[in-house]
């Protein structure tokens, strides 16, 4: 009396490995608790079972409200730390002012049931923020969407399994010149002096700053135009990720007073990629970028 305790609802052990706490409604919220004081909206902790489960037709199945602390805590050491059914609303709703709607703090796994049918949506009313696994696993976003319209859907980038690198293709703001070998040109890298035979150069990519344009520190690969001119003899030019080597592939060929330009879709080592140059002499080698995948 005269207080304000630190937690609505505490149950820190359930029984014969159950729900820490289950509630089952009509219409109503399954669970509905808000605490100013500092402390937690709802607490659940099961050793086998499910923290905190509510189920309910039409409002929320559970729903916390709290200033400083987790609304909704739920915790487990083999279920879901918190499971909300809704036939209508929210399966589980989370509000903050100044943190996290919803956070996973235990393994950092959070479970999304594979819809009955692979792609997206196909029927139904969406809105924009909603997303779906799909049959096959894949993620799709609602990118639009009034809640009254299908909406539109795209699916997230992804790397498929067993592959060095992948995923999404960036475009840059404009083309960037990394590298200019002619001497007085304008480049991020201007050594001034043609690549010999028998060489390997890096080129760093990933958060190169040149001319107004920002490169991600996250790319994993580059799209890049290359050039080959001033050839003293006939040589080639490959382009690998940083340390792979050569491995008998090449990017462009080029003979003596030829100007050869190719584009590559080549893969990086720590954001870095290497210029190989073949057994032929010196050459004058440019290279432009336009677009990463990150």
């Amino acid at each position: 009396s005269g207080s304000t305790p630190s937690s609505i609802l505490t149950i820190t052990t359930s029984v014969r490995f159950g729900a820490a706490f289950t509630a089952n409604t009509a219409m109503g919220t399954g669970f509905s608790a808000t605490d100013t004081g500092g402390g937690t909206g709802i607490y659940g902790n099961s050793a086998g079972g499910t923290g905190v489960f509510g189920i309910t037709s039409t409002g929320y199945g559970v729903y916390g409200v709290s200033n400083s602390s987790p609304a909704v805590f739920g915790s487990s050491s083999s279920a879901q730390g918190i499971l909300g059914q809704s036939q209508s609303g929210y399966g589980v709703a989370g509000a903050s002012v100044s943190g996290d709607d919803l956070a996973a703090t235990g393994t950092g796994l959070m479970f999304q049931k594979l819809s009955r049918n692979p792609g997206p949506p196909t029927s139904g009313t969406y809105m924009a923020g909603q997303s779906l696994r799909d049959a096959l696993g894949d993620l799709w976003l609602c990118i639009s969407g009034d809640g009254t319209t299908l909406g539109q859907w795209a699916r997230v980038a992804l790397v498929a399994p067993g592959v060095y690198a992948g995923g999404a293709i960036t475009y840059l703001g404009k083309p960037i010149r990394l590298l200019d070998t002619r001497p007085g040109q304008p480049a991020a890298n201007q050594p001034g002096a043609p690549y010999t035979t028998s060489s390997t150069h890096n080129i760093a990519i990933a958060g190169v700053n040149y001319a107004g344009v920002q490169v991600p520190t996250s790319c994993v690969g580059a799209v890049v135009n290359l050039t080959v001119l001033n050839a003293s003899s006939g040589n080639y030019v490959a382009l690998v990720p940083s340390g792979a080597g050569f491995s008998g592939t090449s990017n462009l060929n080029v003979a003596p007073g030829q100007i050869v330009s190719n584009s590559a879709n080549v893969g990086l080592s720590g954001g870095v990629l290497d210029i190989i140059m073949g057994n032929g002499g010196s050459a004058d080698v440019i290279l432009d970028l336009f677009a990463v995948i990150s």
